[in-house]
């Protein structure tokens, strides 16, 4: 419980997008925007965080912030996790792995995200150039932190579609399947900004 608390109130620093996802073209079994109501239909032993503060730094050069009060609905088991505020919710992360069935298609790339797309192929589609590995134990679905020398995980960056900047990063394992989706929490009407 603890990784989830800090996986989801980590501050996060931009990167430079390899080209755009669009969250509103993601159709799925499970909601990636929608009512809360919907998740009562996954049945999955859901736990709830209120009232959670957010904080993401749109600049990486700046000390301005963007603050946010928001609910977070997780399930360990199933390795999922959303931000819910007045009623609506949207997709946090996604552990693929823990959830192999699971297809989200992106209309209009016509890509279909899943622990079976490997990340050549995810290259090809969005013309990227090959990231560079990182280590193992940092990757945000390691939640027990092995160190192990022989594995690395990729990440990839893609802008959402969504003004103010905001990122939908994708995590590939040391075998090169999709194995973790994280989507930035952006709403316009909610943001608070202010300076450390």
């Amino acid at each position: 419980m603890i990784y989830l608390v800090l996986t989801a109130a980590v501050c996060f620093c931009q990167k430079k997008p390899n080209g755009t996802i669009n969250i509103d073209n993601l159709q799925s079994k499970i909601p990636i925007q929608g009512k809360t109501v919907e998740l009562l239909s996954l049945k999955y032993s859901w736990k709830c965080i209120q009232d959670m503060k957010l904080y993401i730094h749109p600049n990486p050069f700046s000390t301005m912030r963007e603050c946010y009060t928001v609910n977070y609905f997780y399930s360990g088991r199933k390795g999922i996790a959303y931000f819910e505020e007045f009623g609506k919710v949207r997709l946090q992360h996604l552990d693929f792995k823990k959830n192999k069935r699971l297809r989200i298609y992106e209309v209009d790339k016509n890509v279909e995200l899943s622990y079976k797309i490997l990340l050549r192929d995810i290259l090809e589609v969005f013309d990227c150039e090959m990231p560079s590995p990182q280590v193992y134990c940092l990757a945000p679905y390691n939640d027990r932190h092995r160190i192990n020398k022989h594995k690395c995980f990729y990440e990839i960056s893609f802008s959402t579609g969504e003004k103010d900047h905001t990122i939908m990063h994708l995590y590939f394992d040391e075998k090169h399947h999709l194995r973790y989706m994280e989507i930035q929490y952006y709403n316009s009407s909610a943001v608070y900004k202010d300076c450390e």
